[in-house]
């Protein structure tokens, strides 16, 4: 077999004794008719009278133009898009694979590194190889993101079960939610909603290639739901992504953000999950894990409960609902299930059982630290001017995660 009829899906049987390769490349490319008599070796002229076509098997006669009679280069050209998509998506596993790396993780935490990447001129050039990038690959794929209809944002704190959360319905099979993407730096520095889904969905893909590992400061684990849909989807409808923390300060910095997103959405909804936890872990993991004092971590937190107060004041109750942390790890598949519902997505059983069976037990970060109790009476009489936070109080009892 020849490297043309390698390319261009024609196998021996398919074609005549008379085709020359350039008359296939002809044929091919819809250039000219399969008439032509063409030169295929020094000294030698013949005519091409046949090309046999291999989809649908019917033969096609000199003098009509190949456009017309031709159908296999067409599936032949799809194969060859399928093929570069599966090289690109391994060279995209291999970059994955380097940036998760233990290597890549230490130089990039490296003093000059930071000090490199927090700089103002490379975020803004970042910012901008990220928009040129996005606005190409999502005009590419825009028939993917045709059918979307919801746009979800976590919102609350850092270290509450956000990534629990986003992780259980990034499985569903219409879902693309990725973590840590921070949507709307991108939507208010004019990136149309057209390249964040690029971006969350690229996050989403991304996250699922690294094994959804989290908590790597500490004891290292898994949000991988086996045989679902993380990272990949049949008819993307919701995409989201679930960078808590920063998208309440956000929202916070910006009352308007709410609105100007919605007119910028047209008519794709937006939507809002408030997960709560019990205070004094999100605190203390801002201890262990953010190296932050009691008195900083208890500062940044209730601030964060301030912007929250008012946001639920703000938002109806179609955009907005709170997921207990406590209640999701009791009871997942039921906390999910009202979670799709909320998103506008169907469920069944098999879904909701495999996201169930990787939420185990896990003791509170609480136990890690030393609370002592003039710091629990404090948070405990600032929680009670929040009703989002109702119920709470300190204990050591045991959790699942």
């Amino acid at each position: 077999m020849t490297t043309v009829e390698r390319r261009w899906g024609v196998r021996p049987a398919d074609r005549s004794d008379d085709v020359c390769d350039a008359c296939l490349r002809r044929v091919a490319s819809g250039s000219e008719s399969c008439g032509r008599r063409h030169s295929p070796n020094p000294g030698e002229r013949h005519s091409c009278r046949e090309v046999r076509s291999a989809a649908s098997g019917t033969a096609h006669s000199p003098g009509r133009t190949a456009a017309a009679v031709v159908r296999w280069p067409m599936a032949a050209h799809r194969l060859g898009r399928q093929e570069t998509a599966r090289v690109m998506r391994g060279f995209e596993r291999a970059w994955v694979r380097m940036l998760d790396s233990a290597t890549w993780r230490r130089t990039a935490q490296s003093s000059p590194i930071r000090g490199l990447r927090r700089s103002e001129v490379f975020l803004a050039a970042d910012l901008k190889r990220r928009s040129v990038l996005s606005h190409l690959h999502s005009r590419r794929a825009r028939d993917r993101y045709d059918d979307i209809h919801t746009l979800c944002l976590l919102i609350g704190h850092t270290k509450s079960g956000g990534s629990l959360l986003g992780a259980l319905v990034d499985a569903h099979p219409n879902v693309a939610f990725a973590d840590e993407v921070d949507a709307l730096a991108y939507l208010s520095a004019g990136f149309e909603p057209q390249q964040l889904y690029y971006l969350l969905d690229k996050g989403a893909r991304r996250e699922a290639m690294k094994g959804k590992v989290t908590a790597r400061r500490l004891d290292p684990y898994s949000f991988a739901v086996p045989g679902q849909w993380q990272g990949r989807s049949t008819k993307l409808r919701v995409v989201g992504d679930s960078k808590a923390g920063i998208a309440t300060q956000r929202l916070g910095a910006e009352p308007d953000l709410i609105h100007d997103l919605e007119q910028r959405l047209g008519d794709v909804k937006l939507r809002f999950l408030h997960v709560v936890r019990n205070p004094f872990d999100p605190m203390s993991a801002m201890v262990i894990r953010g190296k932050r004092t009691f008195e900083s971590a208890i500062a940044r937190y209730f601030a964060n409960c301030a912007i929250l107060e008012e946001l639920h004041a703000r938002l109806p109750g179609e955009m907005l609902i709170s997921v207990r942390y406590e209640d999701m790890v009791a009871d997942p598949a039921a906390q999910l299930e009202s979670v799709c519902d909320f998103l506008g997505l169907d469920t069944d059983a098999s879904y909701l059982e495999a996201c169930a069976s990787i939420v185990h037990i896990r003791l509170p970060e609480r136990t890690l630290v030393d609370w002592d109790d003039r710091r629990v009476d404090h948070v405990e009489k600032e929680m009670a001017r929040y009703s989002f936070l109702d119920g709470y109080a300190f204990d050591l009892g045991g959790e699942r995660t």
